[in-house]
């Protein structure tokens, strides 16, 4: 399966094609409270999230126990997750798993936020598998031609 939280479009694209490739269910991890799309409050109320390594809740959770490989597709915040995937990997029961990250950024460097979502996953009885990044810029146009060849290296 394949799991992900998107703010701009940019990992839901992602998530979709690798999806697709790899012939998996996808689940879309929706905040509960909307957030509101555009403004320089919101994103600066984002930021602070990031920073803060806040948690917020989703709508549900992915029914994964018929999983033994999942693949978590997030945004980049502040160096880790976005504060929805890192409510999900707190509460996600993983054991015996296999997790697989995929991480869209704009201007981190990937071993950053990859030692910190890893730290996430130790005690939860999981494998982490492979970690893919690839740069996307917030608030830009999607480039699919982009991401096809990403995800076909």
């Amino acid at each position: 399966m394949v799991i992900y939280y998107s703010w701009s479009g940019n990992t839901k694209a992602y998530a979709e094609a690798l999806a697709g490739k790899k012939g998996l269910p996808l689940f879309r991890l929706e905040e509960k409270a909307a957030r509101k799309a555009s403004g320089k409050l919101s994103f600066l109320k984002a930021c602070a999230q990031g920073i803060l390594k806040k948690k917020i809740e989703a709508v549900s959770l992915p029914d994964i126990a018929g999983c033994d490989e999942i693949f978590v597709c997030t945004p980049v915040w502040a160096d880790g997750p976005a504060p929805t995937v890192r409510w999900f990997l707190d509460r996600a029961r993983l054991e015996g798993k296999k997790v697989n990250l995929l991480f869209t950024y704009g201007s981190s460097q990937p071993e950053g936020f990859e030692k910190n979502t890893l730290a996430l996953l130790e005690g939860k009885g999981c494998t982490a598998g492979d970690i893919y990044a690839f740069t996307a810029k917030f608030r830009q146009s999607v480039d699919m031609r982009a991401v096809e060849e990403n995800l076909s290296r």
